[in-house]
């Protein structure tokens, strides 16, 4: 589960969720994970205490059942290598909110048909993703969540492999 550090940008979703609530979006947050930052979040939350959880640390086998019971999944990392919560995400039908400095996120995440992407440490581009989100239609929602299957279900390490050395040969191309 999360890791509750300034590099995961937990502090960036704490100011985004804020903002959502005062402008009246109704919706709700659990955060997932442990570490540092989980006292200040909680402090910084609490005026929102009812519509947010602090599930703590979860084992790999827990994840499903937390993941079946969100409708998003929001990972605002300032930046991640690879970011294997993205594609579990997307495993479990939900429409993923990353940002522009994940790997997993680039590859997989299509904003508009299955996630957004967001400007890495900044809460105003979070917030804007997180309000699409919390607010769009439920048959735009129930969508995007199928679109989420369907890109998990493609995704295997064969066209992982496959699409690493389609970016490195237009990488070649454009040096040359």
């Amino acid at each position: 589960s999360g890791s509750l550090i300034l590099r995961k940008g937990v502090d960036l979703l704490a100011r985004a969720f804020l903002r959502l609530c005062k402008e009246g979006v109704n919706c709700e947050l659990r955060v997932l994970g442990d570490g540092p930052l989980r006292e200040d979040l909680k402090d910084r939350l609490a005026p929102l205490s009812g519509s947010v959880s602090f599930l703590g640390f979860k084992d790999w086998s827990e994840l499903p059942t937390v993941y079946a019971e969100a409708d998003v999944l929001c990972v605002p990392s300032r930046y991640d290598g690879w970011a294997l919560v993205v594609p579990e995400g997307l495993a479990a039908g939900l429409p993923v909110i990353s940002t522009n400095r994940m790997g997993a996120a680039l590859d997989l995440v299509r904003p508009g048909i299955n996630g957004w992407i967001a400007q890495a440490g900044s809460a105003h581009s979070l917030h804007a993703a997180m309000s699409e989100a919390a607010t769009m239609p439920e048959s735009a929602l129930e969508q995007m969540q199928k679109s989420a299957r369907v890109t998990a279900s493609q995704h295997s390490l064969e066209r992982g492999v496959e699409r690493f050395i389609e970016a490195a040969r237009k990488s070649i191309e454009n040096w040359r």
